[in-house]
């Protein structure tokens, strides 16, 4: 429990010291330290799937960049999708969420998606909704980890909640602290020196830092 409330922390914290901004985050979905921790726990649940078999991370593996490394992916009932699974790293910074649907315009839309999705199927909740939230009501971490995450919600169990601690744990997966960023944003010579035994480049150009301006979010 320690070690998992360290890495909470820091996940929490990451942008503090980043040099990336701020990840845009909507006004009906706040982001608070319960609701990152629901959502990684959500992300983890293989009972969100319509057989038992599959979540989020099996086609988002984190060793894997958060990508599950196939050139299509695979859903729990086994159908094999048209494209390959996108990687979450900086999804937060993202204007479009889908290949196939460019009117999703945030995470909370996207996560929605697989959840539901049955052409083709993906988790397949779609056909167990009912039964997962009566699971969410009873079970003995999510019924006081939902309250806790969604405060002043008479019933925080529902789809769209779900969909939204989900998109909150998303925008903390945050990638700004390779070698290469140190190098490139900070100036740091050890780090270059480890991307050049890397084989990447063999001599770095020093570079001035440079700030990101990013749309919030792109309008059709």
């Amino acid at each position: 429990m320690k070690r998992a409330a360290v890495a909470l922390v820091m996940l929490i914290t990451v942008h503090a010291g980043s040099r990336l901004p701020q990840p845009f985050v909507p006004a009906d979905n706040p982001q608070n330290p319960s609701k990152i921790q629901l959502g990684r726990y959500l992300f983890y649940d293989k009972r969100m799937s319509v057989n038992g078999s599959s979540s989020c991370a099996t086609c988002h593996r984190q060793e894997l960049a958060f990508t599950d490394g196939r050139a299509q992916a695979v859903g729990a009932t086994q159908q094999t999708h048209p494209r390959s699974s996108m990687s979450l790293v900086n999804v937060a910074y993202n204007g479009l969420f889908n290949w196939s649907d460019p009117t999703v315009h945030s995470l909370e839309e996207q996560a929605l998606k697989p959840m539901l999705s049955t052409n083709p199927v993906e988790l397949g909740m779609s056909f167990i909704q009912a039964d997962f939230i009566k699971l969410i009501r009873s079970d003995a971490t999510y019924r006081p980890q939902f309250r806790l995450s969604f405060p002043g919600q008479p019933d925080p169990y529902t789809i769209p909640n779900i969909a939204r601690a989900l998109a909150t744990f998303e925008r903390t997966i945050v990638s700004a602290n390779s070698p290469y960023d140190r190098f490139h944003f900070e100036g740091d010579e050890s780090a270059n020196l480890r991307v050049r035994e890397a084989g990447r480049d063999p001599v770095l150009p020093r570079r001035r830092p440079v700030v990101l301006s990013l749309p919030r979010r792109i309008q059709f």
